[in-house]
């Protein structure tokens, strides 16, 4: 895996849970604060299944492009998706 986008990934979770907070995520995910804690300290794990709603609360959406695996911002995708549509 290449580290510096596992790196630049990580630190873009962490910055939307800090804005969200843990208890809005473990809310959204189902679970209590103290497994959102341990996940993102890496002493814990999810379900692949609690991941959808992870990447939602905190505004990110995966985007596959050829075979490529994409995450940014949601609103940054619309506008790339709208500005894609008018062809601009």
């Amino acid at each position: 895996m290449n580290k510096p986008i596992t790196n630049k990934t990580h630190q873009l979770l962490l910055q939307r849970v800090a804005e969200k907070s843990q208890a809005a995520v473990a809310n959204a995910i189902g679970r209590d604060v103290s497994t959102v804690s341990r996940f993102f300290s890496g002493q814990g794990g999810i379900h692949i299944d609690e991941m959808e709603d992870l990447f939602d609360v905190l505004g990110l959406k995966i985007i596959e492009c050829e075979g490529d695996i994409v995450s940014l911002p949601k609103e940054h995708f619309e506008a790339l998706r709208t500005i894609a549509r008018r062809g601009i």
